[in-house]
């Protein structure tokens, strides 16, 4: 069986990225979808913890249906807020953008000859059922917390911890392979229930190289944490510096000046090196998944 490195699929999907500068724009607002399984758990932990510690320990947490829909209807006061509707479009608008680019950017990947008008128009068909990939997804993850709060669970003897492993575990499972499903939603054509056999499939035949690539893109993500910092480091010293000059010879405008660039100087690196990142760790996991279903390669570290 032929064989590809994984470094080497970061290399083919890193320039693929830096040529075509569109991608760039997609991977802005796909970032959405590539928060790495290791950092979501370890940022939602503390919440887990919470989540858990409520509904196993406190035997007067019920969750009514019922209860959820009233205070969901209390907070949409449009009278008290009148710019609610415009958050909610707005968030609309984001979420939107947000799949349809993860989607172009698989297209992409499928056919790079696929001008962006074109991926972009394709993108259109795929819309729903990705939406219902994350949506199953969600329902999945609150489902376990709603099961958690029946009294059969809670008379459990159980420590506290086997919970939290168990919703990571969840957690690691679900996201994988809602992400595998839409790949192979995409790249092969497959209808959703196809679909999901055909990630699980692939998640079993090939758990041990997610796991490295998971990790790798984390170390990935430690380098460029570090690396911005000493940017911003080095920029901040010499802006710190023309501070403190313009604040002592009175100069406000020139405050206001060095402050509003060297801010925006920052916030632009950030969305700029996130588009890239975004965009090459979507093209990462579907380029894997392409070269292992398609030309039967497998994949070493």
């Amino acid at each position: 069986m032929e064989k590809i490195k994984i470094k080497e699929i970061f290399k083919d999907c890193g320039r693929l990225i830096w040529a075509n500068p569109f991608t760039w724009f997609l991977g802005l607002f796909a970032a959405l979808f590539v928060n790495n399984e290791i950092n979501l758990i370890i940022i939602n932990f503390k919440k887990i913890n919470n989540w858990i510690n409520q509904l196993i320990f406190l035997n007067s947490f019920q969750l009514k249906v019922s209860d959820l829909f009233k205070n969901f209807l209390v907070n949409l006061n449009f009278k008290e807020n009148p710019f609610l509707i415009v958050y909610i479009f707005i968030a609309l608008c984001f979420f939107y953008l947000a799949f349809r680019s993860q989607i172009a950017l698989i297209i992409f990947l499928k056919n790079k000859k696929y001008s962006f008008k074109k991926i972009w128009r394709k993108s259109t068909s795929y819309i729903f059922p990705v939406f219902l990939i994350y949506f199953f997804s969600l329902i999945i993850l609150y489902g376990f917390l709603f099961l958690l709060s029946f009294p059969f669970f809670q008379n459990l003897p159980l420590p506290i911890l086997f919970y939290i492993i168990i919703f990571i575990f969840l957690i690691l499972f679900v996201s994988l392979i809602s992400r595998f499903t839409v790949i192979s939603l995409i790249l092969e054509k497959k209808n959703i229930l196809k679909a999901i056999k055909s990630s699980l499939f692939f998640l079993i035949h090939n758990f041990l190289i997610i796991i490295k690539t998971i990790i790798y893109i984390n170390l990935i993500i430690i380098i460029l944490g570090i690396i911005f910092f000493i940017v911003s480091l080095g920029i901040l010293f010499p802006v710190l510096f023309l501070i403190n000059l313009f604040l002592n010879i009175n100069f406000i405008f020139g405050f206001w000046l060095i402050t509003s660039l060297a801010t925006l100087f920052i916030i632009c690196l950030l969305l700029f090196t996130g588009s890239l990142f975004s965009a090459w760790q979507i093209m990462i996991w579907a380029m894997i998944f392409k070269k292992t279903k398609k030309n039967n390669l497998l994949i070493t570290s």
